[in-house]
């Protein structure tokens, strides 16, 4: 790649590993190679699965038109294909500029090739997510099926329940946490939807849902409680 063009608008660089464990010694040395300095570097030691990750937040509120975003790797902005369409789009709306070291056809001199291929490779971005949403939901019902026939399907079962499961023991002592706090608030009479799915990490979908089921538990125990 040649030199950045310091006069085209600023050029920043966003690296990201998945775990704090891992490093990003080659992403910086790219960085570097290219000549962007490190107050124009974002960084995030966060997994890909999402777009909810502070340096990616930062790097995105930051640029402007005409800047441009480099990357060792598309992937590195999201492994979450139809995020990763969505926030392309924006950029491209934008009038930021994406340039990938794995992507080269998204890195010439023309810039209305360019645009032209970022905007081909969003279309082709949003047919994958769609292809993986289709066979994902086709897995589903597949298994579904076989479950049924083996008559060991039961539904989707409960998360965040009064007594809580989980793979493992923090995951379920992190479910126990959730539905205890949400039936405390409940208890105590002061439930906030939006309070309590931000200070939880979890949807206010979730909260409600978790919400009804502590309902329908203390209706069953008043009827219980009345027949005896």
């Amino acid at each position: 790649m040649k030199d950045i063009n310091v006069n085209a608008g600023r050029h920043f660089f966003y690296a990201r590993v998945s775990s704090k464990d891992q490093n990003l010694d080659r992403q910086l040395e790219r960085a570097r190679e290219i000549g962007i300095t490190s107050d124009y570097i974002y960084i995030d030691k966060a997994s890909g699965k999402n777009m909810e990750r502070k340096g990616l937040k930062d790097l995105l509120n930051t640029v402007q038109k005409n800047d441009t975003i480099h990357l060792i790797e598309l992937s590195r902005l999201s492994r979450n294909y139809k995020e990763l369409q969505e926030t392309l789009m924006k950029l491209r709306l934008k009038g930021v500029k994406v340039i990938a070291d794995d992507i080269p056809l998204m890195q010439t001199e023309d810039d209305s090739f360019n645009n032209a291929m970022t905007d081909v490779f969003i279309s082709v971005i949003g047919w994958v997510a769609d292809n993986e949403r289709k066979k994902t939901l086709e897995r589903q019902r597949q298994g579904i099926e076989l479950a049924k026939k083996k008559g060991a399907y039961k539904g989707r079962q409960a998360v965040y329940t009064e007594k809580a499961t989980g793979a493992t023991k923090q995951i379920q002592n992190q479910r126990q946490y959730v539905y205890d706090t949400i039936k405390a608030a409940y208890d105590k009479g002061d439930v906030n939807k939006f309070r309590l799915a931000r200070d939880l990490g979890i949807s206010r979908t979730t909260v409600y849902n978790v919400l009804k089921r502590i309902e329908k538990d203390e209706k069953q125990e008043q009827a219980a409680a009345k027949t005896k």
